[in-house]
């Protein structure tokens, strides 16, 4: 069946799907910037991965990234972290694995002074105990500088940085 041809219970099926993928993006910042690490690590598939390109993280499971996020956090004052665009493909037909681009930034206190943060989260998701969770979450960090900063950290960016397009 083409793509055009698909029944409306299979579209409403792929749109209910990215709804639920965004709002897991969504419930990520919020628990983030409310500290609650183990509720984090609860929306990563059991054996999912979190890594960053930039400094070199790389964990794996709910105790590990548990773990991580509250180190990170033990030296973070007040967060922000806010998203904005995200691009979702769903995968494959049983509408249980997807991939996505998240464009995000974050508003962060590190040692008492306000940073701002531009990230970008290549994801992949899938479906486990009927819930979609985050299989990988890979972060990139475009700038990440002092409120006072910003203008010549933007400026100085790499804004060319490869982003893996579903669809593509």
């Amino acid at each position: 069946m083409a793509n055009n041809e698909k029944s409306v219970a299979d579209r409403l099926q792929r749109l209910e799907a990215r709804q639920a993928i965004g709002d897991l993006v969504a419930r990520y910042c919020f628990l983030l910037d409310q500290r609650r690490v183990a509720e984090v690590a609860r929306l990563f598939a059991s054996n999912g991965r979190y890594a960053t390109v930039t400094p070199g993280v790389d964990v794996r499971g709910g105790d590990e990234i548990k773990n991580y996020f509250a180190g990170r956090f033990s030296v973070l004052g007040v967060t922000n972290h806010v998203v904005h665009q995200q691009i979702v493909e769903i995968a494959d037909q049983q509408c249980d694995s997807a991939v996505g681009t998240v464009s995000s930034h974050a508003e962060i206190c590190v040692d008492g002074k306000a940073m701002l943060v531009a990230l970008r989260y290549d994801d992949s998701y899938i479906v486990e105990e009927g819930v979609w969770r985050f299989s990988e979450r890979l972060m990139t960090f475009l700038y990440y500088a002092p409120v006072e900063g910003y203008a010549k950290a933007f400026l100085a960016a790499n804004n060319l940085v490869p982003v893996r397009m579903p669809g593509r």
